[in-house]
């Protein structure tokens, strides 16, 4: 299976792009900007040179076309992302990971988005879409070292 990561340069995305491409799914890494993506991608493979993952970098629109996405942006760019790449989810389920936190006083408090969350959101300008909020309390350090098991 193709998974296509939207925004996946943060250290959330980093992290499930490597553990999804570390059990053998092939991963693209998305971004506004190929050339980031580039970097995600050989920042992760030579970080684990011993493992054989199959993770390509190109634009979100191009990540768009895989057959699972994942939407890995930060909360207030989720549905704007999901928006510019909607011609290529029409059909398709899309996990939408972003929380809507800030950080106030050295402490993350959630925030409430108009439609209640995130991933309605997101729902809202991809309707012919199946969108799933999942991986929102999820330590991008843990699942990014593929040295230990996430349980």
């Amino acid at each position: 299976m193709k998974i296509g990561l939207l925004g996946a340069t943060g250290p959330a995305g980093k992290a499930l792009a490597a553990r999804l491409a570390s059990v053998g799914y092939e991963i693209t890494v998305g971004s506004r900007s190929k050339s980031r993506a580039m970097e995600v991608r050989d920042e992760i493979v030579s970080a684990w040179p011993e493992k054989e993952l199959q993770i390509t970098a190109a634009e979100n629109i191009d990540a768009a076309k895989a057959d699972l996405i994942v939407i890995a942006t930060p909360w207030d760019a989720a549905a704007t992302t999901a928006r510019s790449v909607a011609e290529h989810l029409h059909g398709k389920v899309v996990i939408c990971m972003s929380n809507a936190i800030a950080r106030v006083a050295g402490e993350f408090q959630p925030l409430v988005p108009p439609r209640g969350s995130v991933a309605a959101t997101v729902q809202s300008v991809i309707q012919d879409s199946y969108v799933a909020a999942a991986m929102h309390h999820v330590p991008a350090n843990e699942l990014g070292d593929l040295s230990e098991d996430v349980e």
